[in-house]
């Protein structure tokens, strides 16, 4: 079996590409000779639901079947493995993301389509951009072995490994991409949104995902009572 780790030639379609992690997707697939259809629409659509990614999979279905060898990477959050409090609207979405690359990894593997997902944790995109860079150290020093944030291209490599016609027996995988976040405290610790109610007051007004900007009266109050998470 030549199992090969070259994308060049390939038909890559990439949805929010037009910054942060689907952009970076994009140059990648593009810089390793793929043929690749980017895509993205406005910040009123609901482009990251699973009921939205579902009808775009419908709709290539056929092309992805027609070589018995297709390849879906769905792209959630460490948010989609656990839970932050008072960010469940965001929370819901990722999970549903989860469970539908589960479901269509057990339906479409007989076709020969592999199924997958991304979780990143915190990575510098838009949507992390409002958070104080002060914020963004102390969450990463506390809670990424690492120590920092990711970049959307470390994003992008993982997401080429795993479409790469090599990883042919690759299905149903959900793949953290998080520094060692969900290593370090487990899946149900969330992901670098931990570290936006301290600011969402202030935030609340910047351009960003309309989910951050929800926080129910209260919550600075709640968030400071909770007992400090050691280095």
């Amino acid at each position: 079996m030549g199992l090969s780790r070259s994308v060049a030639g390939k038909v890559v379609l990439v949805t929010g590409a037009a910054s942060g992690m689907g952009r970076a997707i994009a140059e990648v697939f593009g810089a390793e000779g793929a043929k690749v259809a980017a895509t993205d629409r406005n910040a009123d659509d609901l482009a990251g639901t699973a009921s939205w990614r579902l009808a775009m999979i419908r709709t290539c279905l056929p092309h992805l079947t027609r070589e018995r060898a297709g390849r879906i990477v769905n792209i959630a959050s460490t948010e989609g493995l656990g839970a932050t409090p008072y960010l469940s609207p965001y929370t819901v979405s990722k999970h549903g993301v989860v469970g539908l690359t589960r479901s269509l990894a057990c339906e479409l593997g007989p076709q020969g389509v592999t199924v997958n997902c991304i979780c990143p944790g915190p990575i510098h995109t838009g949507m992390t951009a409002p958070i104080p860079d002060d914020d963004k150290q102390k969450f990463a020093r506390r809670r990424v072995p690492l120590r920092r944030y990711g970049e959307p291209e470390e994003v992008a490599q993982v997401v080429l490994s795993v479409a790469l016609p090599a990883s042919s027996y690759l299905n149903g995988a959900i793949i953290p991409v998080d520094g060692g976040l969900t290593a370090k405290f487990g899946y149900g610790s969330g992901d670098a949104l931990a570290a936006w109610p301290r600011r969402l007051q202030s935030a609340r007004d910047k351009p960003c995902d309309r989910t951050v900007r929800w926080a129910p009266p209260g919550l600075r109050r709640r968030r400071a009572s909770r007992p400090p998470i050691a280095p």
